[in-house]
């Protein structure tokens, strides 16, 4: 995800690049969510501590994005909490879609995302806003 994100255009606003970001990621031929992924998904979620682990890793991974979104938003992320904040953000917004892609994997999980994300997308316009009301 950060390799995608990293590929977007500097000038796209936080928001736009990283919903962008991750419904490329969820497209590309390369990243499909195979029975496997199925499968250990389904394992996890029925095993609290996989699944702990699982989330936590996904956590470290949206560590990566701050440098990036932080850029974009120009700020320094070690004073300025809300790129930080935007990418944990995205932990808690793509669960959802993952929780019911897991249960019906049929469904298309790409959809699913961006739904999420368009429906939090003014939540995170105001993380993205440059002045603190």
């Amino acid at each position: 995800l950060r390799e995608a994100l990293e590929q977007r255009p500097l000038e796209e606003p936080p928001v736009v690049a990283l919903r962008r970001a991750v419904i490329e990621r969820l497209e590309h031929p390369g990243v499909a969510l195979t029975d496997t992924a199925i499968v250990y998904g389904q394992i996890a979620s029925e095993h609290p501590d996989l699944l702990a682990r699982a989330m936590g890793e996904r956590q470290i991974v949206l560590e990566g994005l701050v440098p990036n979104l932080a850029a974009r938003m120009g700020v320094d992320p070690t004073s300025d909490p809300r790129p930080r904040l935007l990418a944990h953000s995205l932990h808690a917004v793509t669960t959802t879609p993952w929780s019911t892609w897991l249960e019906h994997p049929t469904t298309d999980i790409a959809a699913l995302v961006d739904d999420m994300l368009a429906a939090f997308e003014p939540v995170f316009d105001r993380l993205e806003a440059t002045d603190r009301a």
